[in-house]
């Protein structure tokens, strides 16, 4: 190593070819930790040259290894960036501790992986060797469908932009951006109340829609939202089943109204977030801005900014928390999160984004990570880094399999 590099460019040169000692990489990530958020103009020197000439050594790491290190940085980084633009904004007193989860998520998942970083002859065994397996693509168009009240559907991947159908006063439209919305034009006006459905299916992404009202509903992947084309009386009702994003469009008159398998969510205006996918035994709502009333069978509670409700579908208490809203909603801005969850959450987030099936073949493992993951990674590219845990894992068609 050259005499003018800094001590971090060479704890991360060492590190990069697999030669970095214990002591070693903790300094590195005691380094990253300490002067985050200040140190990303640093990494990016850092991570130029001396990466390059890292991986030109021939007892460097592979490429496609170091290539993990490296997109699972960058895409922190791309995710906090994202996320400072979006349109609520969390307390000043939390900003700090975001970016050092942020910064602490990429230093777990290379922990993880340290063992066999310091030991480069184990690259071609088959707990790791993944050039065999067909690779599956993350979605890259949406594939959402509308089924209308007559019971005819159209699917929007293959929909031109402009107008879809014409329900009454109503017209349904595909937006340039991607974008379904309902909006008012000329004709006669419904007499009788008729529902659509949008389902946003497995392998397919986020979809935004703009109901009659005006309120935006963003769905992700195996979700689909029933909804009248026009509210009429004096409430607004649709019902959900997987995970929603809504932000409401105020009308004291007419509250907005979310069911979702016995969970009633109530809003006069606000943002707030639904995850009530039929595979989890759990319904979260968790609230941006506003406040929001939920209710089951037997109980109702308010919530506050920040605050999320865990309603179990077995028990009908309502547990109130105080969740990582980045967390929450990184699936809205590109985002695959497995912070604080177990194996079997990450394989259902998994099956939806790519549309595969897991198979267990053996026991469940014990693995949690902390992190993220663009979107856009490949089913291969996510393997990977629950591989570096030491998970077990062999795609066969579409069907994943866990050993």
């Amino acid at each position: 190593m050259q005499q003018h590099q800094s001590l971090e460019a060479q704890l991360l040169e060492r590190y990069i070819q697999g030669i970095a000692t214990s002591e070693e990489t903790a300094e590195l990530f005691a380094w990253l930790r300490e002067n985050a958020p200040d140190s990303i103009t640093g990494l990016e020197q850092i991570m130029g040259k001396n990466y390059a000439e890292a991986l030109a050594r021939p007892d460097s790491l592979s490429q496609d290894k170091s290539s993990l290190i490296l997109a699972a940085l960058f895409d922190k980084i791309n995710r906090k960036e994202a996320l400072s633009k979006r349109e609520f904004t969390l307390p000043r007193r939390r900003s700090r501790r975001i970016w050092y989860s942020v910064a602490a998520a990429i230093f777990v998942i290379l922990l993880g992986g340290y063992w066999f970083f310091q030991n480069p002859k184990q690259q071609n065994s088959p707990l790791t060797d993944n050039r065999d397996q067909k690779d599956i693509a993350a979605p890259s168009t949406n594939r959402a469908m509308i089924t209308l009240d007559d019971g005819s559907q159209v699917f929007l991947d293959s929909a031109d932009n402009g107008q879809l159908a014409q329900l009454g006063n109503v017209i349904l439209v595909k937006l340039a951006n991607g974008q379904i919305a309902y909006k008012t034009a000329d004709g006669q006006i419904l007499k009788e109340l008729q529902y659509n459905t949008l389902t946003n299916p497995r392998g397919s992404k986020v979809i935004d829609m703009q109901l009659s009202d005006g309120s935006h509903v963003w769905l992700n992947a195996g979700s689909s939202i029933t909804y009248p084309v026009v509210f009429v009386g004096n409430e607004r009702k649709v019902e959900l089943k997987g995970e929603g994003y809504f932000e409401v469009a105020k009308n004291p008159n007419k509250k907005f109204i979310v069911t979702s398998n016995g969970v009633n969510t109530e809003v006069l205006g606000t943002h707030f977030n639904v995850n009530a996918y039929e595979d989890e035994s759990d319904i979260k709502v968790t609230l941006l801005e506003g406040s929001v009333k939920v209710s089951n069978r037997q109980r109702e509670g308010m919530l506050k900014p920040g605050q999320q409700a865990t309603l179990g579908r077995m028990r009908f208490d309502i547990q109130l928390s105080s969740p990582n809203i980045d967390q929450v909603m990184a699936w809205k801005y590109g985002f695959l999160t497995f912070n604080d969850i177990c194996f079997e959450e990450i394989m259902k987030k998994i099956e939806r984004w790519y549309d595969v099936k897991v198979l267990y073949s053996g026991h469940i493992p014990n693995i949690k990570l902390e992190g993220d993951l663009n979107q856009n990674t490949s089913l291969n590219g996510t393997l990977e880094a629950l591989r570096l845990q030491g998970a077990r894992l062999r795609l066969d068609g579409r069907t994943l399999i866990v050993d």
